[in-house]
């Protein structure tokens, strides 16, 4: 009876699987591969998500820069110094100081090439990572569905859906807050309209006018 048990016990291929150290009746080494892998695990809790929060917070500071810049574009007047006189006109809607709202300008073109820099320098030095990132989590994707299909355990079914639910939640992460700066950064020039640039005199206007032809090339991840 030992033996018919013994025989029609079953392992998952190993590609699917966990090590087994004694799934051939050998578990002389059994604590010397318990050690190995407590060992893995808590590297692997120490750097992935480290990584990966460090890499989604990168995306996030992106993302905010680019809201700051569209809230700033639309306000330009709350920024205006204290101090800043201001032209007289007969009309008050015309009552605005050009020369503060060029360097206001100017410093929105500023933040913008920084933020334009930065974004670029972030998809050159992260592009492999979170290349490989996607081809590993693909492939263990479609292995643990694979094996929770196959499988008669509830325990194990269930550390499946964890798994697949952390991975496929990093994934929407990435992909959202990039989407999110593509997004942010498209709306620079609707924010600039926004502003109250039918105050401004012609050389003010040319200023913002070249901002917004800057501002319309795509910003992507």
């Amino acid at each position: 009876m030992g033996s018919n048990f013994t025989g029609a016990q079953q392992y998952p291929a190993k590609i699917l699987r966990s090590w087994y150290p004694s799934s051939d009746g050998n578990e002389s080494n059994f604590f010397e591969i318990y050690l190995i892998q407590l060992y893995i695990m808590y590297v692997g809790q120490l750097i992935v998500p480290s990584w990966h929060m460090f890499m989604v917070t990168l995306m996030i500071y992106g993302r905010i820069e680019c809201s700051v810049l569209n809230h700033r574009l639309r306000t330009l007047d709350r920024y205006h110094k204290v101090h800043a006189p201001v032209e007289p006109t007969t009309n008050s809607l015309d009552s605005v100081d050009n020369t503060e709202r060029r360097a206001l300008i100017i410093d929105c073109v500023k933040r913008q090439s920084n933020l334009v820099a930065f974004t670029r320098e972030l998809e050159q030095l992260t592009r492999a990572a979170v290349f490989l990132d996607f081809v590993v989590f693909s492939v263990l994707l479609c292995a643990l569905l694979l094996e929770a299909s196959i499988t008669t355990s509830g325990v194990q079914i269930f550390i499946d859906i964890c798994y697949i639910t952390t991975m496929t939640t990093i994934l929407f992460l990435y992909y959202w807050h990039a989407n999110e700066i593509n997004v942010c950064a498209n709306e620079l020039s609707i924010s600039a309209y926004k502003s109250d640039w039918y105050r401004y005199n012609r050389g003010t206007n040319r200023m913002l006018q070249l901002f917004i032809m800057y501002s319309n090339q795509p910003l992507k991840m």
